[in-house]
């Protein structure tokens, strides 16, 4: 395509990406063919206003002893901390810091190759047509095994050398202790927190090394009052700073689902499950004025087992599967989707007909509720992070095992939440809620090294309602409970070394 041949002049030729070397060689040296090449063509934009990018990439298949290269990601929760972070304005001035978002242009061309690898030459090249001329790389090509790690290897120098300290929680967090930079990076994106000057200088620095697409986000006459961070819309308004999930996703899930017609629903899962509803036969005949001779009748919120329900099958499982997954991202930002996704998500292998009735529940749920949005108000900085953390105590019917969950919260600013279905079956109310303590404080302690690579040392503090559970955290051993196993009591230690509070 044009889009390609130019592509191929401006970057390929410009940054010399390979070097020619002949087939002959390329099999003496690895004992194989060269690397295949394609071109990936990627609408960055709409149907109504397409924005195409044309990349060169390599299809260097993945092999046993690839496994050592690996290219980290953050945690979606970092990306929250430094939008509250802008939010809870600067410690020199005292008014909200701006965002840099910065998209660097064919990332992974930068990093030098370190491996021998041998491509086919892309048909824009004039020396395609010659039977043995191939291309050895001289720089790190989108496609091969090792580009992503390089890349991340590359930035890092970058930024290390000029001042900034490498976080711990994630190799992709760096702080500036003397600028008081907060700096993210998710893949060729960069996500800066800082004081206006200092965001200028460090968008100068990446300008040095990177070409590359900006844009600056702030207060009114500081910046740009919206822009999208990994997919995320974020928008300065006058009380704090809005943070929503695309809200395109919800549309998929509807369309997908074929619901553009249907009616909404208030709840994304009806209030069956509970087995307390079914733990007495005898009561529940006596509540629905049942006879020893007549059939059982339940009222249709009963959560008696489900009978075999016919599993999906071709096109209908693929949709499942599809729209789960979509779901399950979605549900990242959206707390309100955590719990049903997760059930969803828990039928992925084998969904029946009733689990994809579950599915539509939710996207009929979303019909009504088509967008979430976590608002950030100005506030000072916290001094603790808060947990809060509860269970329900075997809320699945069917294998009777319990969910964790929780919220982290950085003074009214949800950080992070989860819905977890808990790995073993809990024997009392109590033992379900101290493994929804201990997974709380799992997730507290992760947060405070998040925090810590951000240069922010804060307390953490957890709240549950379980008395049983806060008895068990508060002494020292098992007790009388020796069914619990001792690594859900490494809690206790924390306890005792002040770290919660």
């Amino acid at each position: 395509s044009s889009a390609a041949s130019d592509v191929y002049k401006r970057q390929v030729k410009e940054r010399q990406v390979y070097e020619y070397d002949s087939i002959k060689k390329c099999h003496e040296r690895t004992g194989r063919p060269p690397v295949g090449t394609k071109w990936v063509d990627t609408n960055k934009g709409d149907d109504q206003n397409p924005q195409y990018r044309s990349r060169l990439v390599a299809t260097e298949v993945r092999k046993p002893w690839s496994e050592k290269w690996f290219a980290a990601t953050p945690p979606l929760e970092a990306l929250r901390l430094l939008v509250a972070l802008a939010a809870r304005g600067s410690p020199k001035t005292g008014k909200p810091r701006r965002i840099l978002l910065l998209d660097v242009s064919r990332a992974h061309w930068y990093p030098d190759a370190t491996r021998e690898v041998y491509v086919r030459l892309p048909p824009e090249d004039p020396r395609a047509g010659e039977p043995d001329v191939c291309g050895r790389l001289k720089r790190s090509m989108y496609g091969t095994l090792d580009a992503a790690q390089r890349w991340g290897d590359h930035y890092a120098k970058v930024l290390v050398d000029n001042g900034f300290v490498k976080g711990t929680a994630s190799p992709c967090h760096f702080y500036h202790p003397l600028r008081d930079i907060s700096v993210l990076v998710h893949g060729d994106d960069f996500v800066c927190v800082a004081d206006d000057a200092d965001l200028d200088w460090m968008k100068e620095l990446l300008s040095k090394h990177y070409k590359n697409k900006s844009s600056s986000l702030g207060p009114s006459g500081r910046g740009e009052q919206e822009g999208r961070i990994l997919g995320r819309i974020i928008r300065y308004e006058k009380w704090g700073i809005q943070y929503e999930p695309d809200p395109v996703h919800a549309e998929m899930v509807i369309r997908e689902l074929g619901l553009e017609n249907a009616k909404p629903v208030a709840t994304p899962m009806s209030d069956s499950g509970r087995p307390e509803e079914t733990s007495n036969i005898h009561d529940r005949r006596k509540a629905v004025g049942s006879q020893k001779d007549q059939p059982l009748k339940l009222p249709s919120d009963a959560c008696l087992p489900e009978p075999d329900s016919p599993l999906l099958e071709d096109e209908r499982l693929k949709r499942y599967q599809s729209v789960a997954a979509r779901i399950n991202y979605l549900a990242m930002d959206r707390p309100d989707l955590q719990y049903a996704s997760k059930e969803t998500m828990r039928k992925m292998s084998a969904p029946t007909e009733d689990d994809e009735l579950k599915l539509k529940r939710i996207g009929r749920y979303l019909i009504g509720r088509p967008r979430l949005v976590l608002r950030i108000l100005w506030a000072s900085v916290p001094r603790h992070l808060l947990v809060y953390v509860d269970s329900d105590f075997a809320g699945c019917a069917t294998t009777r095992k319990s969910t964790s969950g929780g919220a982290v919260m950085w003074g009214d600013v949800c950080l992070k939440s989860w819905a977890k279905t808990q790995p073993t079956i809990a024997l009392s109310s109590g033992e379900a809620e101290l493994a929804a303590v201990v997974r709380g404080a799992a997730e507290g302690l992760g947060f405070i090294s998040v925090l810590g690579d951000f240069g922010i040392n804060l307390g953490l503090h957890m709240r549950s309602d379980a008395t049983a559970a806060i008895g068990i955290v508060g002494r020292e051993g098992l007790g009388k409970v020796r069914h619990l196993a001792t690594a859900d009591l490494w809690v206790q230690q924390r306890v005792r070394q002040n770290q919660f509070g």
